[in-house]
């Protein structure tokens, strides 16, 4: 753990296609009198990122990284999220791999002509992110589950089955999640068509986000 007296800003990059966080609000002051003031709580920012190039998740974004075009706004968006100031930079990699992760880093640094995409969007936004704002390490915080994908197949083939989950409820967030929010269904059904920027943008609305966490952790 880092001593709060030390680190006072954090950047986390949860870099896992569908699930996405805002920057937290600050929390509310306890009614009660306590040693630590608002302005000392380490301020941490989440982001949410689909995964760039080849993944083995269920769900796939169209999205080449090698153009120019991307580089540039990949660079792009790595600059307006430096603006957060972060001393910390967390991405989805095992910790296990943090020797590997940072010896890349290093390496980065020395030639940051050409992002790196060796670890997708970890390395592409992470390093540029921590080159930025001359962080000295970069650390992996993935840790590897068994997942389903196959609960809502299950469900759909099976209408005999007596489930204690409402079958209707969970199929309508499957295939219809933004069914009260026709704005943000228009988005997402045309994010293959929107610039990356806008596709951060989308992936990390509330509603969003939302959506996200109890879609994974169902």
């Amino acid at each position: 753990m880092v001593k709060s007296d030390y680190v006072k800003q954090m950047i986390f990059l949860l870099c896992v296609f569908f699930i996405c966080c805002t920057e937290n609000k600050p929390l509310e002051k306890n009614k009660e009198k306590t040693d630590t003031s608002e302005s000392e709580k380490i301020q941490v920012l989440n982001v949410g990122s689909f995964h760039f190039g080849d993944t083995p998740d269920a769900h796939k974004t169209e999205f080449d990284e090698s153009t120019e075009a991307a580089q540039q706004e990949i660079r792009t968006i790595s600059k307006l999220l430096a603006r957060f100031k972060p001393t910390i930079i967390c991405i989805e990699n095992l910790p296990e791999y943090n020797t590997e992760i940072n010896a890349a880093y290093q390496e980065y640094l020395k030639n940051p002509i050409n992002l790196t995409s060796k670890y997708g969007e970890s390395s592409m936004i992470g390093f540029e992110i921590g080159r930025l704002s001359e962080v000295d390490s970069i650390y992996g915080i993935d840790n590897h589950m068994g997942y389903n994908y196959s609960v809502g197949d299950f469900i759909e083939n099976s209408p005999d089955l007596k489930n204690a989950v409402d079958p209707a409820t969970y199929l309508q967030l499957t295939n219809e999640p933004f069914k009260e929010f026709p704005a943000l269904a228009k988005r997402e059904a045309n994010s293959d068509n929107l610039s990356l920027l806008e596709k951060f943008k989308l992936i990390n609305e509330p509603v969003y986000l939302d959506y996200s966490i109890t879609t994974n952790a169902d």
